[in-house]
């Protein structure tokens, strides 16, 4: 009513409605944008020749829907772009003398991927990448944390899981980040709670309803402290051997 009212005040010539009856012939579409790490499940509806997305968090589709003619831009998609280089920095030849060790795409260890894995492979390991954190994955392998903890660790988890599910791995490396550089501003460099606490979470998972195994002795983890130019390792638990 609140829309509809300054609508009818403005008098407009030619109305776009296309009346209730167009609804019937609606059709229905649902997919997954891959665009960035939201995975985010775009919704369709299409009526005659018109289409409205909703659900992309960025907007990617919903903003076209308003702006039928492509805009021009001098840079590429920035997101695109960025998994781009994380996937690239992430590929490189396995290790001859090590043995594989699962890295998690989640949570703030993606930030840090090809960091951790120039780290494993210094050590004699191969940096063996877990799946996207999609909703299949996340349906498949519950990961039976708290309700309140927030949808990138509750990834983590289920990442990890099924990483160790699949078999190529018997343990994932999972860091636990204490503190970052600061960005600059003289800011707090602390990391989230749920961040740092990632791998003892990891350890308390038993078994869930979904028939995981738990992860009491497959999770190697470590605290770390990041800074410019150098890595501190706060509690020396790192057990690579």
């Amino acid at each position: 009513m609140g829309a509809a009212l300054p609508a009818a005040r403005a008098h407009p010539e030619h109305s776009r409605f296309l009346g209730w009856e167009s609804c019937g012939g609606a059709q229905l579409e649902s997919f997954e944008c891959r665009h960035c790490e939201n995975r985010c499940q775009v919704n369709g509806i299409r009526v005659k020749v018109r289409t409205v997305h909703f659900g992309d968090i960025r907007e990617l589709f919903s903003q076209c829907d308003h702006s039928p003619q492509a805009v021009w831009r001098p840079f590429p998609e920035l997101f695109a772009e960025r998994g781009w280089l994380l996937e690239s920095l992430t590929k490189g030849p396995p290790s001859k003398e090590g043995h594989g060790l699962g890295l998690l795409r989640a949570s703030l260890n993606l930030e840090y991927l090809p960091f951790w894995t120039a780290f494993l492979r210094a050590l004699g390991y191969e940096a063996v990448i877990s799946g996207r954190g999609s909703a299949v994955v996340m349906r498949e392998h519950s990961c039976g944390l708290a309700n309140e903890v927030c949808l990138p660790v509750k990834r983590a988890a289920a990442q990890a899981q099924a990483l160790l599910a699949k078999g190529d791995v018997e343990q994932a490396f999972v860091p636990a980040m204490l503190e970052c550089p600061s960005p600059g501003d003289g800011g707090q460099c602390a990391t989230c709670l749920y961040t740092r606490e990632l791998p003892n979470m990891l350890l308390a998972l038993g078994k869930g309803d979904s028939g995981d195994a738990g992860l009491q002795d497959h999770i190697v983890g470590a605290q770390f402290v990041m800074g410019p130019g150098f890595l501190g390792l706060v509690e020396p638990a790192l057990a690579l051997a």
